[in-house]
């Protein structure tokens, strides 16, 4: 509905503001708040550019949590991500590769983000949570990109 699409550029620019008063925790606030308009109002727009959406909204609050040494948030909003990416084209064959592709790339990028963690704040690593590994999301990362060779 329009009205959920204005509610979601609203969020999205309230957050984009935020950050330049340097305020992340309200910035995230919106974010979150666009992130899960866009995940439950499927109306609002195509799959694919809901996604985009997300992806970037994603790539924000992935640096507004490790900025805020908040890697445990980070990696909640991690596997939510990996979760809506992993269901958002299961029945639409002409887009699949793209799911497959955005898994690649956001563990790809999540890996590369905790590995710079990893080097300035080794202590912020939970050992003992594999999702803060960033050999993990690498491998993941390589996994999917096999699953998008095989449907190519």
């Amino acid at each position: 509905s329009v009205q959920s699409a204005m509610q979601i550029r609203t969020n999205f620019k309230v957050a984009f503001l935020n950050e330049f008063r340097k305020e992340a925790r309200a910035a995230l606030k919106s974010y979150i708040k666009a992130y899960e308009q866009l995940i439950q109002e499927v109306d609002v727009a195509g799959v694919v550019e809901r996604m985009a959406l997300c992806n970037h909204i994603t790539i924000r609050m992935y640096q507004r949590y490790l900025q805020s040494h908040d890697v445990g948030a980070a990696v909640h909003h991690c596997r939510i991500h990996t979760a809506t990416l992993r269901s958002c084209c299961a029945d639409d064959e002409a887009v699949v590769w793209r799911k497959w592709h955005w898994l690649v790339a956001n563990h790809q990028l999540f890996g590369e983000l905790l590995d710079s963690v990893a080097q300035q704040l080794p202590m912020l690593i939970d050992q003992s949570d594999m999702w803060q590994f960033s050999g993990f999301h690498y491998q993941s990362a390589a996994a999917y990109c096999n699953r998008l060779k095989q449907w190519a």
